[in-house]
């Protein structure tokens, strides 16, 4: 198979026509694009990793943000996609060569300017995307050491939800929404009890991913069963109450709407939380 070259990024990274297919393609290796010009056949011997644009929207919005970036950029955020794909041993919905790019560029012309702006996630986030999280730092120092600039350690909260979105599928807003929702309902859990929960326990950690997952499930229509329902309400009233006051602030403030089974499960982690006194 053979490839017509588009554009080179960097030395590594190429943009081209797969003539075979038909389709247009990301090209990623070693040397692939030293030397090379605008038409020229790329035989495939050198090519490690090949990421290909199958929807047209994707492709004439990655066309239109590769004019406006600098090439170095776009060669290194491609480089930092491929690495996550080989160690999460997956392919990444193809949204990410756009997103992914667009978020980068904006990020180093802020950094340009002297302009930051902190991530009010960090701690959910950190805790939530484990895997991803590790990821980000990599790709990050993989970011600021290529291009010899200094994104501050913020970024890596912001290029994790782009990794776990292309995991899941899903468009990067549902992802921060998520985030967003859970950072508020622990807020509000601590105003409502008037302690501070230990952000580095493991009850903290599995509370949050309750809420994560009851909020995905919501979204796909995802119903579950709480057989231990009735005596939850009996028994663990407070936290039961407490669950209540969650699910109606979430449904009030984003229009997402708990279920009784939902709510009886988080009323057990809130338990948890207390018994194990983890708020301090």
């Amino acid at each position: 198979m053979a490839y017509i070259l588009l554009k080179a990024f960097n030395k590594n990274v190429i943009y081209c026509d797969d003539n075979i297919n038909n389709r247009k393609c990301i090209l990623i290796g070693k040397g692939i694009g030293f030397g090379v010009k605008e038409n020229q056949e790329i035989l495939n011997t050198n090519v490690d990793k090949v990421s290909y644009l199958y929807d047209s929207a994707n492709m004439i919005r990655f066309e239109g943000l590769s004019k406006g970036v600098e090439e170095d950029i776009v060669g290194v955020v491609e480089e930092v996609i491929a690495l996550i794909t080989v160690e999460l041993k997956k392919e990444l919905n193809e949204k990410i060569h756009v997103s992914f790019l667009d978020h980068i560029s904006f990020a180093i012309e802020r950094y340009k300017n002297n302009i930051e702006i902190k991530n009010p996630f960090m701690m959910e986030i950190k805790s939530l995307y484990k895997e991803e999280f590790q990821l980000a730092k990599t790709a990050l120092k993989m970011i600021n050491d290529k291009l010899n600039i200094d994104l501050p350690q913020d970024e890596v909260g912001f290029i994790t939800m782009h990794i776990h979105a292309a995991i899941q599928n899903s468009n990067i807003s549902k992802t921060s929404l998520n985030t967003a929702i859970i950072s508020d309902m622990v807020t509000f859990i601590e105003e409502e009890t008037g302690y501070k929960i230990d952000k580095d326990g493991i009850d903290y950690a599995r509370l949050i991913n309750h809420i994560r997952f009851a909020l995905d499930r919501e979204s796909k229509k995802i119903s579950i069963k709480n057989i231990l329902l009735g005596s939850i309400k009996r028994k663990l009233k407070d936290s039961y109450n407490l669950s209540k006051k969650v699910a109606k602030k979430i449904e009030e403030d984003y229009n997402i709407k708990i279920t009784q089974d939902e709510i009886g499960y988080l009323a057990m982690h809130l338990e948890k939380i207390r018994d194990n006194e983890k708020l301090v």
